[in-house]
């Protein structure tokens, strides 16, 4: 946990057996949630998380972003009554070295409003799913979260997007036939897009065990701040012995709180830095 003058920042882990990251951020609540703001890449089958932030915090408005194009969500669960259903349109995708999008949506997080016109950012690796944020046995996943508070709180969600989701247009019958369509295994994906772990910074080296990241030996490896945003990137590791190296410049690992590794298939680990 830091402060810096009116803003606030705590780091949440969820850890199987250990208390949820739900619980973890109910903790970190003093009023009354008006709105909540919220997207990522798969849910559970039975929408486990949406229904209890209803119950839990009973906001006026839940809306929920999705990117149609690879999205795991079912669709027989797409008439939640308060839950409206908006289209990412380029949240949070990644960007390709000409400039391009790849469209594949990675952005995981909330944006809560108060009844006291104050906003809580969160964005980390977990997923809007139950063994991401509800589970607290053997079935829960291991989940690092970044909790923002305070002044900038606002700016910080502009800048991500998240303070224009509900005014992203709508999901159509055409929207649900895409995700619908979806091949993807979505417990496979759970797994990956889950995993976490820790990395160790060397002077201008990021080191892995190789054994935590072998699928992301060639994977695009991006430095994330503590609000999200990419600070730079780079491609695939170097192996030294049993561990991976990525070298980036000083200034910029200064800056960087995660290192995100995403590979060709689309799998996804955070290493906390």
């Amino acid at each position: 946990h830091t402060q810096d003058g009116d803003s606030e920042a705590t780091l949440l882990g969820g850890i199987p057996g250990s208390e949820t990251l739900w619980d973890q951020l109910l903790g970190l609540m003093n009023n009354r949630v008006t709105d909540v703001f919220l997207t990522g890449a798969f849910f559970d089958s039975q929408l486990s998380f949406l229904k209890r932030i209803q119950s839990d915090l009973q906001p006026r408005r839940l809306f929920v972003a999705l990117d149609p194009k690879t999205v795991q969500i079912p669709t027989t669960q797409k008439s939640i009554p308060g839950v409206t259903f908006v289209r990412a349109d380029g949240l949070g995708s990644d960007n390709n070295e000409d400039g391009t999008t790849s469209g594949y949506l990675h952005a995981k997080g909330m944006l809560l409003r108060m009844d006291n016109n104050e906003s809580i950012f969160i964005s980390g690796s977990a997923n809007p799913s139950r063994p991401a944020w509800l589970a607290n046995d053997h079935s829960g996943n291991v989940e690092l979260m970044l909790v923002r508070k305070g002044k900038d709180t606002e700016t910080i969600s502009e800048e991500t997007g998240f303070s224009f989701i509900p005014d992203m247009p709508l999901l159509e019958d055409t929207d649900w036939a895409a995700i619908s369509a979806n091949k993807h295994n979505e417990k496979e994906h759970e797994a990956f897009s889950s995993k976490t772990g820790v990395a160790v910074i060397e002077e201008n080296e990021v080191i892995i065990h190789a054994e935590q990241a072998l699928a992301f030996k060639n994977a695009n490896l991006i430095l994330l701040n503590p609000e999200g945003l990419e600070i730079t990137r780079t491609t695939g590791f170097t192996e030294k012995d049993d561990k991976y190296v990525a070298v980036f410049a000083y200034d910029d690992l200064a800056g960087a709180l995660i290192l995100r590794c995403i590979n060709s298939q689309n799998l996804q680990a955070d290493f906390l830095l």
